[in-house]
């Protein structure tokens, strides 16, 4: 869970490749842009309830908020599930953070336009650059550990140690706490499982067979 003071110290630093301010969620259009612009990157977080200055100023979050939010992250193509925290401010007021990887489905685009991130801009990406990474998809997505684990289960594997790696992982900043221990769940997270099927790349786990 993101505290107060690491939202702080963020808005100290300033927005980056990885970070980008918003003074609220009647910005999430433009927000949605640096999100998608992010996946197609290496992941990013954006905090609804900081201005452009770096004050921490949060904002009133309900449910419409919340249910507004998730419905133009919903425009965002291919589906993506990013994580969503609030942290208190002060009388009320809440700041959103919300954070997403490095896109396994790249290219990614919101509402039918595709972003990549330059610096703390987000750009419009060209045709050429669109084709380009998703050949780059498309090829990766061929790779032998991206191929069906034939014979094996999620239950097969060591889930303790599928727990550690990925506390470990949280420990050490490379990842946001994804909020289950659940190793299926966990390995969805992290890409080795897809739509219900064990690819190899989960193999390199320890197994428990």
């Amino acid at each position: 869970m993101t505290s107060i003071e690491q939202i702080v110290a963020a808005a100290q630093a300033g927005e980056s490749e990885t970070l980008e301010f918003k003074r609220s969620t009647g910005e999430q259009r433009a927000a949605m842009h640096a999100l998608t612009a992010m996946l197609n990157h290496r992941g990013g977080r954006v905090l609804f309830g900081v201005d452009p200055d770096r004050r921490v100023l949060g904002q009133q979050v309900s449910d419409r908020t919340l249910e507004d939010l998730a419905q133009e992250i919903g425009q965002i193509e291919p589906p993506v599930f990013p994580t969503i925290e609030r942290i208190p401010v002060a009388d009320g007021r809440e700041v959103l953070a919300v954070s997403v990887p490095q896109g396994q489905g790249r290219p990614y685009s919101h509402r039918g336009t595709a972003y990549r991130r330059v610096g703390n801009v987000n750009a419009r990406m060209s045709r050429d650059e669109y084709n380009h990474m998703l050949l780059e998809s498309l090829h990766a997505e061929r790779r032998w550990e991206n191929e069906p684990a034939e014979g094996w289960a999620v239950a097969d594997l060591d889930s303790a140690e599928i727990v550690r790696t990925v506390e470990e992982a949280i420990r050490r900043g490379r990842a946001e706490d994804p909020g289950t221990r659940d190793p299926a769940e966990l390995l969805r997270g992290l890409g080795p499982v897809r739509n219900g099927v064990l690819l190899r790349a989960a193999l390199f786990a320890v197994w428990s067979r």
